[in-house]
């Protein structure tokens, strides 16, 4: 939020500013963080420019409006920053700038059917003007059409390269680290007016690159220039915490909560981490304080729904995320935490869930993850493979895949083990050919546990070590979607044509899965010695806390 604000500060020219020493005194308070003071200097001009209704004064109406709306804005009331910009755009229906503003607040406040209109209306405008360019961006990568957004967000880098509100948006969309790294650190320069705003984004440069890693001396620089400022607060918290110092982050908390300006953020950082470091009654109370100051927002409803359900309170849980929803039906990350309450997990209720999920976010790849999974359940292999191509078809979208990688991975493995059920066993092995390339290389970590990525192009192009390769790549598949009779299977037989190490480390690994200890410890003796020497020490402790359990 702060970097909005003094960001696009940087971006206004002179001009803005007018002779009015009012509107100079307004710019001056918004740069130093206080809206309060900001929108009281401000409030006086707008009147008078409202007193004639030629398109000068109009414009020059929606302009003040705007400041007015960024001081709201600042402040964290998004009801009122919106009300800035329905007005601005009734005033200058047809100003690019107060288009992108008025979509920008729109997405602010969730509103994406009412942005729609707009965001259709400013396609072509966008085509000539930077600042629509970027919020169109905004507005696609919203609604999850990622390919579109990035056409966007290359077409804003183009009409103006030195506008650090567009290296700002580019560093959060990108996934690479190194990327998002040097467009802070672009960002960064070309705020150079702003040295608060210039100092947090030099941080945030640094997170990317260096992640917990990184020197908190930007930070404790912005605490130089604002130091009553929640936004260095809240930052400076969470880089105390990984280091280890938890007491003196939950304090520096608890002080972003108190400054002059408000921050829904801090709030919803307080009460989460409260909630789930034994102190209800803290979280309870930054938790409804939120929605005191912001009814409107899904968001706040979201974050105490957060906090009911790391105290164990599921119906009060489901309560704020039914809540949040009726406000933002479009709010995906709603439907997911609902659907690891205990009361959704099975059943009707969750089949319900999920088609609402599917009706009102059918551009996000989550629901049809869990209309795979659910369809798999339910030995719909059909339906499963559909929803998980699906998957597959949005996770590929646009020039960074690799977004969704664990996404994409899951829905590979979920399609061709759906393939394999159906008896199409060639579609079934491209699946799994495509799951082993695009798989993580680590042998642990978000994905099962499995062997390495085979290189099939080191293989002979014809023989029995080939079809081996094929049928591990089958049971790898298998293993990933947890059929683990069918991974077994194909495991012997892998084994039958090639008796390869690796095939035998992820038999012994199914069989654990499986808590099939008998044919566990047999496998185990048959592993050969170099395995045996490498795992026998996981394998031995995993096999215990099976017999222990």
């Amino acid at each position: 939020m702060t970097f909005a604000v003094l960001v696009v500060l940087t971006c206004l020219p002179a001009s803005a500013q007018g002779d009015d020493e009012r509107v100079r005194a307004g710019f001056q308070n918004l740069q130093k963080m206080r809206p309060d003071t900001a929108i009281r200097h401000l409030t006086g001009p707008f009147i008078e420019s409202m007193r004639t209704s030629d398109s000068q004064s109009k414009e020059r109406s929606a302009r003040y409006l705007m400041l007015i709306g960024m001081g709201f804005r600042a402040d964290d009331n998004v009801a009122s920053y919106l009300n800035c910009a329905r007005l601005a755009l009734q005033l200058a229906p047809d100003n690019p700038n107060v288009m992108a503003y008025n979509l920008e607040a729109l997405l602010r406040a969730s509103r994406l059917d009412e942005a729609k209109p707009l965001a259709d209306r400013a396609t072509k405008l966008a085509q000539k003007n930077a600042s629509l360019a970027r919020s169109m961006s905004m507005y696609m990568r919203a609604i999850g059409e990622r390919a579109e957004a990035e056409q966007f967000m290359d077409l804003s880098m183009q009409l103006d390269p030195n506008d650090p509100r567009t290296c700002i948006h580019k560093a959060r969309f990108d996934p690479s680290n190194a990327i998002a790294a040097e467009f802070y650190a672009r960002a960064a320069k070309l705020s150079a007016a702003e040295p608060y705003a210039q100092e947090l984004l030099l941080w945030q440069s640094e997170r990317s690159a260096k992640a917990s890693k990184a020197d908190m001396a930007h930070l404790l620089k912005a605490k130089a220039i604002l130091p009553d400022d929640p936004s260095w607060k809240s930052s400076l918290s969470f880089a105390l915490l990984t280091k280890g110092q938890q007491k003196e982050a939950f304090d520096l908390m608890i002080e972003a909560t108190q400054t002059p300006r408000l921050s829904l953020k801090t709030l919803s950082i307080v009460s989460t981490y409260c909630a789930f470091n034994k102190k209800p009654d803290l979280a309870m109370k930054a938790a409804n304080r939120a929605i005191e100051l912001a009814p409107e927002l899904p968001e706040t409803f979201f974050a105490r729904g957060h906090v009911y359900n790391a105290l164990g309170d599921w119906t009060n849980a489901e309560r704020d995320f039914l809540k949040a929803l009726s406000l933002a039906p479009h709010y995906s990350v709603c439907y997911q935490a609902l659907s690891l309450l205990p009361q959704y997990r099975n059943g009707a209720k969750s089949q319900e869930l999920n088609q609402k999920w599917l009706n009102n976010c059918p551009t996000k790849v989550e629901p049809w993850l869990v209309a795979g999974y659910s369809a798999s359940k339910q030995k719909k292999w059909q339906e499963s493979y559909e929803s998980y191509s699906k998957v597959c078809e949005l996770a590929a979208k646009g020039r960074s895949p690799n977004l969704h990688s664990i996404s994409w991975c899951r829905a590979l493995a979920g399609a061709g083990t759906a393939l394999y059920k159906m008896g199409k066993t060639v579609p079934a092995g491209e699946c799994a050919r495509k799951f082993n390339l695009q798989k993580p290389q680590a042998t642990e970590g978000i994905l099962r546990i499995r062997p390495g990525q085979v290189e099939l192009a080191k293989l002979p192009s014809s023989g029995p070590k080939l079809e081996s390769a094929k049928h591990a790549l089958l049971a790898d598949m298998l293993y990933e979607s947890n059929e683990l009779e069918d991974c077994i299977a194909e495991y012997q037989r892998a084994i039958e044509l090639d008796n390869n190490p690796e095939w035998h480390r992820g038999l012994l690994k199914a069989y654990i899965d499986k808590q099939d200890l008998g044919a566990a410890m047999k496998e185990n003796l048959v592993v050969s010695n170099d395995i045996v020497t490498k795992d026998i020490p996981g394998i031995l402790d995993t096999l215990r806390k099976q017999v222990l359990h």
